[in-house]
């Protein structure tokens, strides 16, 4: 790099431009991936979900549109009934949910609303939803939660629903959306992404309609990472700008680094495409914790240029043509840099442990990135300055500059902060070394009991529709309406004794704190519960038809069963209704109207006449006439409606005996023997009719099966009917089953509801049968003890990996391998104390601040590296302890001090993220930047002085200078002893000149 920046700037330049180019071209591809299952761990929860994806096809998801009447409002009125069934329109109107429903069938709907049972009753009047009213409402509603229909409407309403009085409230409701088994997971987030578009453009007026799936929430995660990340860049560049202005005032070098930095992110983005899906396939997509690598490159990056920038302006002083003074830059300051280099990246690779792909991908992609402002700062800026700077070595020869003596001995200038910071280590380093010891492992020992926390949610903008929309969540339905816990059952489920086993366990489930239940029951779906609604649709099926034929044969009894309001006033007529009583005048008649007087015959248009005006002749007749003569006209004319539709071809006689039949008695074969026209039962009625009778043959006792039931033969004739239904929980074979639990145990008590489940599956293991328990919760859970444990062994490996680096460095370059271990005493420091800060400050750990282990690392190990070198040379050029110390706190602890307001100054720009997560990351980050310079300028200064006598004292007993036990005096390093031999004052090596760049920048970095 020295020869080919001296030589060929422009050359080094054109590599520089052309990588850019590659990478650039690359990062347009970059994806990005918000899905929290790419979090899990290998684990036996991640497997059950395999074996659930693999054997059962996966469930292509949902979505579920969350309908609120507000504060006080009700869904159980005209205008909530009215919004659903638009709802449902515009789910049917958009193309992109509609190709993605599943099949939808009259027993399996794919869109299943809160208002369908109200909708039902409806029909009955044979009226549109728009001309109903809330006094009609409120009767139906009141019918349909006394039937047998109330538990399926009550579970897709709010808990606040309120049963009392006449007419139930509830504030709000759900429509449920299913989509089709193994949807594309792209095509699941454009029907949600398009049905949010069309519920905004459609008007419900003061209900609102709001659409929510995991698509959707992890397309708002996508887009607070989009809209944060330029405004976090763009601050972070502007403070970076500032800063370069201040410490170079020259606009050339301030556009050099941060178009430096520009180009190190250019090549981090193409280096992640290039490792990820459809190129080596080594790591996944750009993911939600990835947002933070961008700002990290320019906390760290920006270093390399400024230590080189200083490095070449301290040759250019002495003298040095550009293009020496640019080679001398690489070679000396460039060493410590790609040492620096190598040890950051073994922090962010110990990522790599982790069991966690995105924070393994973190590593990966920050490794990337540290290696990429390493060749692009250590090209780009030399070269640069070379072609910059020539005509100027034509023109005139720079001032000469003290010389390297003169600068590293200067003495102390006494009383200065500097060498008040210097009087620790230099006059106290046993107890300075102590104390940061002693403080370290009580912050180690307090940090063993830090929280640690992991959710999606964590990553969702506090300000966005996202994050109210789960608060409403949490408000109406009391957490998350689409968790679910599964039991993955293995063993011979065709065995009428697994069967009854599973159902004796659904029945347990129902006292079992946080699943849901459906009146009674809970709310699971299972092989048996598949068989059960078959049963439940086939009596439905059977109780309609005998209400229908008790209808038919005594329609004015049937007529007298209408739920109407209790106190009928014309007002609660709807307008169609109103019309049909007008047209048929003649024969509703009042007392109030002077007898029996035909409507038909009062003059309307002299009455009207005589009215206010707005107030029609017929309203004010209607009006005086009493509630029970208008639900006597509404009573007849439905029981002359039932008479008109009636059954062709019946006898009154056959049709009053099937009305007397128990509706489990009836059937098609029953039905034909009495001459009723099957052509005349919708389609789905007859199948249910016609498999009654094959239910009970088969061993289906209406409760459950029999011990000699044919379980197989009843899985081929639920597989007639409700063939998706029963495959989403039942391998083809029989001999895996999938019991789907509806829960709300939330994070926080997803382990107690798995502990308890496992102990209500007895019955079912006892049959031999194995089974386990999985949810998304528990996944979760088991990702915070990966996560922690992971970070355990990341610190470990970065920790120990940066120390054996160092440690063969130093005894390959200076002979002294201890030097390694004292030059990691800032991260070993920083790690406890910023974990103990944590917990103090209440942080958990979670996606990010887990990484804080490769972020001290990265962070303190360069700056150990730079204060040890410095050390080295002051040492090497004669100094005394004293000296030596001072000038490496005034130079190169100044020139870390810089460093550290740079890259905090970076890293605090995330604190203005939207996205906690974000925020803690630049909190944790900056005051790991603050241990590791305390550390090092007090800890490892400290070490090395003590390092320094002990080897100054061995070799003057060796000598026999001094008598076993004695301490040496703190006199100049005389060099004559072969081991503590000083570098060479007139060649210095790299390591000993790396350091010589800060000073040269007047102290600043």
């Amino acid at each position: 790099m020295a020869r080919g920046v001296s030589r060929h700037p422009g050359l080094m330049i054109l590599v520089v431009a052309v990588g850019s180019v590659v990478f650039g071209a690359l990062g347009t591809q970059q994806e990005v991936e918000t899905d929290i299952a790419e979090f899990s761990a290998d684990s036996e929860t991640s497997r059950i979900f395999d074996r659930v994806e693999e054997d059962f096809g996966g469930r292509g998801g949902s979505i579920q549109v969350i309908v609120d009447a507000g504060p006080g409002g009700n869904v159980l009125t005209a205008d909530g009934l009215q919004a659903a069934e638009r709802i449902v329109d515009v789910v049917e109107e958009t193309p992109e949910v509609e190709a993605a429903l599943q099949e939808d069938t009259e027993r399996s709907p794919a869109i299943v609303t809160y208002a369908a049972p109200l909708l039902g009753q409806v029909e009955v009047y044979d009226l549109d939803v728009d001309e109903l009213t809330d006094s009609f409402v409120d009767a139906i509603v009141d019918d349909v939660l006394d039937s047998g229909q109330g538990d399926q409407m009550g579970s897709l309403l709010s808990d606040d629903l309120d049963e009392r009085g006449d007419g139930a409230t509830a504030r709000g409701g759900l429509v449920s959306i299913s989509l089709e088994p193994g949807l594309e997971q792209q095509q699941a987030r454009e029907a949600g992404l398009a049905l949010v578009d069309a519920l905004e453009a459609a008007d419900f007026e003061w209900i609102s309609a709001d659409a929510f799936s995991f698509e959707i929430l992890s397309e708002d995660i996508e887009d607070g990472m989009l809209d944060d990340l330029p405004i976090l860049m763009g601050v972070s560049f502007a403070l970076i700008i500032v800063i370069l202005s201040f410490l170079f005032r020259r606009a050339s070098d301030v556009v050099l680094g941060v178009g430096g930095l520009v180009l190190t992110i250019l090549w981090m983005q193409g280096i992640a495409v290039l490792l990820g899906p459809g190129y080596l396939e080594l790591t996944g997509p750009f993911n939600q914790i990835a947002i933070a690598v961008p700002v990290l490159l320019i906390g760290l990056g920006i270093d390399y240029s400024v230590h080189l920038n200083a490095r070449y302006q301290e040759e250019r002083r002495a003298g040095a043509p550009g293009a020496d003074a640019a080679s001398t830059a690489v070679r000396t300051v460039g060493v410590a840099l790609l040492l620096a280099t190598i040890t950051t990246v073994i922090g962010f690779l110990s990522n790599l442990a982790t069991p966690l792909p995105p924070i393994a991908d973190f590593g990966a992609f920050a490794a990337g990135g540290i290696a990429s402002a390493f060749v692009v700062m250590g090209l780009l800026v030399p070269s640069t300055r070379t072609l910059l700077d020539r005509r100027r070595d034509r023109q005139a020869t720079a001032p000469a500059a003290p010389s390297g003596t003169e600068r590293q001995t200067a003495a102390p200038a006494s009383g200065s902060p500097v060498d008040a910071v210097a009087q620790l280590p230099a006059r106290a380093p046993v107890l300075s070394l102590v104390a940061a010891a002693l403080l370290a492992a009580l912050a180690g020992w307090f940090a063993v009991g830090i929280d640690t926390s992991f959710s999606q949610d964590e990553f969702i903008p506090g300000d966005s529709d996202a994050a109210e929309l789960l608060d409403r969540q949490e408000d109406l339905f009391g957490g998350d309406v689409s968790e679910e816990t599964f039991v993955l059952v293995d063993g011979d489920l065709r065995d009428p004794g697994v069967l009854q086993a599973m159902q004796q366990v659904q029945e347990d489930l129902a006292s079992v704190d946080d699943v849901n239940t459906r009146g009674d029951a809970a709310d699971v779906r299972s092989p048996f519960s598949v068989l059960e609604n078959l049963d439940r649709q086939i009596d439905a099926a059977q109780q309609q038809l005998s209400a229908q034929l008790q209808l038919f044969a005594d329609p004015e009894a049937g007529a007298e069963e209408l739920p109407l309001p209790t106190d009928l006033t014309v007002d609660d007529l709807p307008d169609a209704l109103l019309e049909d009583e007008l047209e048929d005048g003649e024969e509703l008649t009042g007392d109030e109207l002077g007898g029996d007087v035909p409507l038909d015959e009062v003059d309307l248009d002299a009455l009207e006449d005589r009215l206010p005006s707005g107030v029609t002749a017929e309203d004010a007749l209607l009006s005086v006439v009493p509630g029970a003569e208008l639900a006597g006209e509404l009573r007849a004319g439905f029981a002359e409606q039932l008479e008109d539709e009636g059954p062709e071809g019946v006898s009154d006689e056959h049709l009053e005996t099937l009305a007397d039949l128990d509706p489990e008695e009836l059937d098609t074969a029953t039905l034909e023997a009495h001459g009723y026209p099957l052509d005349e039962l919708d389609d789905s009625t007859r199948d249910l009719l016609d498999a009654a009778g094959r239910m009970g043959e088969l061993g289906w006792t209406g409760d459950g099966v029999a011990d000699d039931a044919d379980v197989e033969g009843l899985y081929a004739l639920t597989r007639e009917l409700l063939g998706a239904d029963l495959d989403s929980v039942l391998t083809e074979d029989g001999g895996a089953g999938l019991l789907i639990v509806s829960s709300q145990a939330g994070e926080e008590e997803a382990e107690a509801l798995a502990a308890t489940i496992r102990a209500e599956l007895e019955p079912l293991t006892a049959t031999g049968a194995q089974a386990v328990v999985a949810s998304e919760q528990l996944l979760i859970s088991e990702t915070l003890d990966e996560l922690t444990n992971a970070q355990v062994g990341a610190i470990v490996i970065s920790l120990g990996a940066a120390l054996v680096l160092l440690v063969v460095y130093y005894a390959a370059t200076a002979r002294r391998p201890m030097l390694g271990v004292v030059t990691m005493i800032p991260p070993i420091l920083a790690v406890p104390l910023i974990l103990g800060s944590m917990r103090v400050v209440g942080l958990a750990f979670n996606a990010l601040t887990a990484t804080v282990a490769s972020i001290a690392v990265g962070i303190g190990v360069p700056y150990g590296i730079h204060l040890t070198n410095r050390y080295l040379e002051q040492r090497g050029a004669g100094a005394d302890i004293a000296g030596t110390i001072h000038q490496t706190v005034s130079n190169t602890g100044a020139a870390l001090i810089g460093s550290a307001v740079t890259t905090a100054s970076a890293f605090g720009v995330l604190g203005l993220s939207n996205l906690e997560p974000i925020r803690q990351f630049g909190i944790v980050t900056s005051i790991t930047i603050l241990y590791a310079l305390i550390a090092a300028i007090v800890a490892e200064t400290s070490g090395l002085v003590l390092w320094d006598r002990y080897h100054r004292w061995r070799d003057r007993r060796r000598r026999g200078a001094a008598p076993a036990g004695t301490t040496p005096p703190d006199a100049a390093w005389d060099g004559t002893s072969e081991l503590d031999a000083p570098p060479e004052p007139v060649r210095p090596g790299p390591v000993a000149r790396t350091q010589q760049a800060p000073e040269a920048a007047g102290g600043q970095t």
